[in-house]
């Protein structure tokens, strides 16, 4: 076997074996960077993980700033919303203990209930899973201000405080 041959099998290897890893790992990076300023950016995220991660750290954002006491109304110049690199918008949202929405990047939604949103599971069972468990993931249908449609939705919901914070993405 002549080494050109032996070189472009290692790099076949190689290449396999990252792809694999890839699939089966669904590598996470985190997306939120933080410069020396204190200024927060949000990298487009590249998969399911990097997604939920985003939503994760948002929600913890807008807590952190609701224990604080700081208002809520805008964030990155947004309202309770945050521009990634690619120019999308990611929002937070805040619903009662009814799962209706009391605060939201698109006012039209505000007051939406929980039925509104066309939910994969039904309003007793993510309440179940809130009381038990603090948080849970749903998935819905819901309009995309970026795209003007209505599209697939996975967000978390984390009760605190007797109230749900949520973020989430389309998919």
């Amino acid at each position: 076997m002549g080494i050109q041959v032996k070189i472009a099998v290692i790099l076949l290897a190689v290449i396999f074996s990252v792809i694999i890893s890839l699939i089966v790992f669904d590598e996470i990076s985190d997306p939120l960077i933080v410069d020396d300023n204190g200024t927060l950016t949000i990298r487009t995220p590249v998969n399911d993980g990097e997604n939920r991660l985003v939503a994760e750290k948002l929600v913890d954002v807008i807590i952190e700033k609701y224990d604080s006491g700081q208002t809520l109304d805008l964030l990155d110049g947004e309202p309770l919303g945050f521009r990634l690199t690619n120019g999308e918008v990611r929002y937070v949202f805040i619903l009662d203990d009814e799962l209706a929405a009391i605060a939201h990047y698109i006012p039209g939604a505000i007051g939406a209930t929980f039925e509104s949103i066309n939910a994969v599971r039904t309003f007793d069972q993510v309440s179940r899973d809130l009381e038990s468990e603090g948080q849970t993931w749903i998935h819905y249908e819901k309009y995309n201000p970026n795209t003007n449609k209505i599209e697939s939705k996975t967000s978390l919901l984390k009760l605190h405080d007797g109230i749900v914070f949520g973020s989430g993405f389309y998919n």
